[in-house]
């Protein structure tokens, strides 16, 4: 199983994707997404990710500070 979805309370979702193991220490990788709203939307959102898994564009999200994310849009945009 690629994905799952599971109710964390009435009106949210948590969709979890299996990202395979890591190479170097064997563990299983997963990417947890909550979602809002109705179990459809939750689904759609995860054959939407599914769907960039396999495509190639997914990107895992990553936790950047203010300060970080000003300095690379200077650096990369301004």
């Amino acid at each position: 199983m690629r994905g799952r979805i599971e109710q964390r309370s009435k009106g949210s979702w948590t969709i979890i994707i299996n990202l395979g193991r890591d190479p170097s220490t064997g563990k299983r990788k997963q990417q947890w997404v909550t979602v809002g709203g109705t179990k459809k939307a939750a689904e759609q959102k995860l054959v939407d990710l599914l769907n960039e898994l396999d495509t190639g564009s997914y990107v895992k999200p990553d936790k950047v500070t203010l300060g970080e994310w000003i300095d690379r849009w200077l650096k990369c945009y301004a």
